[in-house]
């Protein structure tokens, strides 16, 4: 967002308004039942839905934007913006037939044109957006060639056959496909694009689809949408408004307390077994697709050392991080897949096997192996964003370093959009990274180590893993290749513990505290995957 010079008038009433804006979230959140106020951690990286790469964006764009289909509460792909769909024998052509009477947030007519221009504008080489490359995942027709600029944008398998048509055309069946339609297919307004080419997606520019369009965005201090009128069920949409506050959990916590939030982004490790005992009915827990690993960045002189990183992830206590520091139900990670993810069945890996003592027997051997020892310690540097919990895991795992291998550590934390700018840019050592995907298709989590893929921060290429990769992630699903894809996974995973491109710690659990007025949220247990739509407030709840 530009930031323009101000006077000191202008100064006054600016802080006059964020005096005001605070007390009117406090009122909002004790008595407005159509303004629901929602903890969101940290300010979206954008808010333009093929330029972000965080879950912070995420929870704003899909309320802003609508794709053709969406994932319902039992994991079913229901109709969206599309009335329905069909896939070709060949599971290459997914047509989309659009609802009639489509319309934009300023009322313009919604149509399959607009999902074809904005997949051009997207993949368009000369915006360098961050999921272009999505593009050539899913194995669009000739996005490869247009992203190395040698075919035009319109040579692009996604077209508007008429209004109310979409055609999305593969160049290889993907299993997976429409897991990645659903989230990366996003309508854009081309005249705001075209009018305003670097302010579409701000206050005041941006036009959007989805059940809410954006209000305002004061940075620091709230994002808030407002409920689109002319959004296809909006007579069902009860939430007017909806304010993003960007907290860190221990604030968060305070103001929900307060009243002054509804549904909190986290809980705080130290208060979750109090909150389970206290208010276990606002409490919720829910399963996740997500793993918290350390990025390792392979072209820095000192990490692109294999026996030096498997030593680094040896020398790792898992068990204790889980029990000790992050305390929510976390499960270990010796790999990067999880146990239910479909079509995976973990393989037995030489570590698996060793006790502890092995394994900081077998660490110290590697590190010797590496270069290391008394004499010449590894001094090393691990980057995270600015919250209590990673820096406690930060402490730890350089303490375990120090007493097992004798590493010096230093820690450097910054603010989350800053910590990714670094990385995307190659600065740094070791990296704290949150992964987590729309469903549990292993191919969303092994294609971050992909040569050449955007999300690839440690910049890992290994010519046989993309083979492997691209065998597992394209293919018809049948019952034969689902157990081909099970063994593709198993050798893709002991690569990656053989080579230490990065450093599995943990799969997460998500906790929210959601307050009894909140009607629609996700039960316990469920994923935590919602829409404001769903949600309604109710007055005078029974406590």
């Amino acid at each position: 967002m530009m930031i323009k010079n101000v006077s000191l008038k202008q100064i006054g009433l600016i802080a006059l308004f964020q005096l005001l804006a605070g007390t009117s979230v406090l009122s909002l959140a004790h008595n407005n039942v159509s303004t629901l106020v929602i903890g969101n951690s940290t300010d979206p990286d954008s808010l333009n839905p093929y330029n972000s790469q965080t879950i912070v964006g995420h929870q704003l764009h899909k309320n802003l934007f609508e794709g053709l289909i969406v994932k319902d509460r039992s994991g079913q792909y229901v109709p969206a913006q599309a009335a329905d769909w069909t896939l070709s024998e060949d599971g290459k052509t997914y047509t989309f037939k659009l609802r009639p009477d489509l319309q934009w947030s300023n009322g313009d007519a919604l149509t399959a044109k607009d999902f074809e221009f904005a997949a051009r504008y997207a993949i368009d080489p000369d915006n360098t957006f961050i999921r272009a490359q999505i593009f050539e995942t899913l194995h669009v027709a000739n996005a490869t060639d247009i992203i190395h600029r040698q075919q035009p944008v319109e040579k692009l398998g996604i077209e508007a056959e008429d209004n109310h048509t979409l055609k999305v055309t593969l160049s290889k069946p993907v299993p997976y496909a429409l897991d990645i339609i659903e989230y990366l297919l996003m309508p854009l307004h081309p005249d705001s694009v075209n009018q305003y080419p670097k302010r579409w997606a701000q206050p005041g520019h941006l036009v959007s689809n989805g059940a809410y369009q954006l209000d305002s965005w004061v940075i620091n201090e709230q994002v808030t949408v407002i409920k689109n009128r002319f959004y296809r069920n909006q007579k069902a949409t009860k939430i007017e408004k909806a304010i993003f506050l960007p907290l860190q959990p221990e604030v968060e916590y305070k103001r929900y307390q307060t009243g002054e939030i509804h549904i909190t982004a986290s809980v705080p490790s130290k208060l979750y077994e109090k909150l389970k005992k206290t208010i276990p009915d606002q409490l919720s827990t829910h399963p996740t697709h997500a793993i918290y690993y350390y990025s390792l960045n392979i072209k820095n002189e000192k990490i692109n050392n294999q026996p030096l990183r498997r030593a680094l992830s040896l020398a790792i206590d898992r068990q204790l991080i889980t029990e000790k520091i992050t305390r929510q139900g976390e499960t270990p990670a010796f790999t990067f897949i999880s146990n239910h993810f479909n079509d995976y069945e973990p393989p037995a890996l030489p570590k698996s096997t060793l006790s502890k003592p092995d394994k900081i027997e077998e660490a110290r051997r590697l590190y010797q192996e590496a270069g290391y020892g008394p004499e010449k310690p590894l001094e090393v540097e691990i980057l995270y964003n600015t919250m209590d919990k990673h820096r406690q895991i930060a402490l730890a795992i350089s303490d375990m370093w120090k007493k097992t291998l004798g590493v010096k550590t230093r820690l450097n934390n910054m603010e989350f959009n800053s910590m990714l700018a670094q990385m995307q840019q190659g600065q740094f050592e070791v990296a704290r990274v949150g992964w987590s995907v729309v469903s549990p298709e292993p191919c969303l989590v092994l294609e971050v180590f992909k040569s050449d893929y955007a999300f690839n921060e440690g910049r890992y290429q290994n010519p046989e893993y993309d083979d492997l990769l691209e065998q597992a992630c394209t293919g018809i699903p049948s019952p034969v290749f689902s157990q081909k894809r099970k063994v593709l996974f198993q050798q893709l995973e002991t690569i990656l513990d053989k080579e230490v491109p990065a450093i599995p710690i943990y799969f997460n659990t998500q906790h929210r505290l959601v307050k009894p007025e909140v009607k629609g949220f996700p039960k316990k247990g469920e994923l935590d995957e919602y829409y404001i739509r769903e949600l309604s407030l109710e007055s005078n709840p029974s406590r």
